[in-house]
């Protein structure tokens, strides 16, 4: 296992994990459920000028995959994408805006059930 993603990601994905017990077990909001989602930075990767674009290296797409499968593995993958839905159509200075544009967007597009590939490889 590659050393970044047993510091980095995998820290992720197991306070991530924690979450959606929780969720399940009606322990935190929805909203406590896609903020912590959305810190995790799962879906595309922001450029400098504020651009997204798709993940190049395998171990952000394998985070990707793991994170996506996470989210259908606990049913909150059609949750998730509702309240980012949602969240896509809140203006940028919303008090319960979360995820800021055109991130929001690309979040939605994350958590479909059969989200583009590009997303866990490249072309």
């Amino acid at each position: 296992m590659n050393t970044r993603l047993s510091h980095n990601h995998f820290k992720w994905v197991l306070s991530i994990q924690e979450t959606f017990s929780k969720f399940v077990k009606d322990e935190i909001t929805t909203r406590e459920l896609a903020n912590d989602f959305c810190m995790l930075g799962a879906g595309k990767q922001f450029k400098d000028d504020n651009t997204l674009t798709w993940p190049e290296d395998s171990l952000t797409q394998e985070y990707n995959e793991i994170i996506h499968a996470m989210c259908v593995d606990y049913n909150v993958l059609d949750i998730l994408r509702g309240y980012f839905t949602y969240d896509s159509e809140l203006n940028d200075e919303h008090h319960l805006k979360i995820a800021s544009k055109p991130y929001d967007l690309d979040l939605v597009k994350f958590l479909m059930p059969n989200p583009d590939t590009r997303y866990f490889t490249t072309k």
